[in-house]
C-alpha cells in the first residue's frame, strides 16, 4: 500500500491513504468562486484509504458515480480534493476526478471538483459541470 508521502500519483487500481482534515468547501477553489456548497462538511480528521478508477464512457458524472460504486467502494467526498493535492504535488497528466456534485452555481447547475494537470507537473483545481465527464478521467474513490 501506498503511503501518502509517496509524491507519485498511484496507477489504475492500487490502493493509498490519504489523511483528510477539515476544509472550508467554499474557499478550495479561491474567493472568487460563487458556488455554493451543498454536502457534508468534514469536521474531524481522518485516515482512508483510497484508489484512483476509470468510468469509461458516461453521459454525466451520476452515471460515473454508479459504475463506481461497487462492494468494497464508494465514490469519494470531493473535500479530499486538497489532501490528494497535498500528498500528490506532482501531477502525471491526467485528470483526476472527485465524483462529488455537491457544489452549485445559479443557472448552470450541479458542479464537480477536478484537478487538471499543469505543465510543468502541478494541479489546477477546477469545478465541472456535472454533465461533462472525459471517458479518461480517473476518479477518486473511498476503498471501505
Amino acid at each position: 500500500m501506498i503511503r501518502e508521502k509517496s509524491r507519485t500519483v498511484p496507477r489504475d487500481g492500487v490502493e493509498f491513504e490519504l489523511t483528510i482534515g477539515p476544509v472550508d468547501p467554499l474557499t478550495m477553489f479561491g474567493s472568487s468562486s460563487r458556488a455554493k456548497f451543498t454536502g457534508r462538511v468534514m469536521t474531524k480528521t481522518a485516515t482512508h484509504r483510497f484508489k484512483l478508477l476509470r468510468a469509461g464512457n458516461s453521459p454525466d458524472i451520476y452515471e460515473s458515480m454508479k459504475k463506481l460504486r461497487r462492494p468494497g467502494q464508494a465514490p469519494a467526498s470531493g473535500l479530499c480534493m486538497r489532501a490528494f493535492m497535498e500528498a500528490f504535488p506532482e501531477s502525471d497528466g491526467d485528470v483526476i476526478g472527485f465524483p462529488d456534485p455537491s457544489w452549485e452555481l445559479a443557472n448552470e447547475g450541479s458542479l464537480f471538483p477536478l484537478l487538471y494537470a499543469v505543465n510543468g507537473g502541478g494541479w489546477l483545481p477546477q469545478l465541472a459541470l456535472a454533465c461533462l465527464c472525459d471517458p479518461n478521467m480517473r476518479w477518486l474513490v473511498l476503498v471501505k
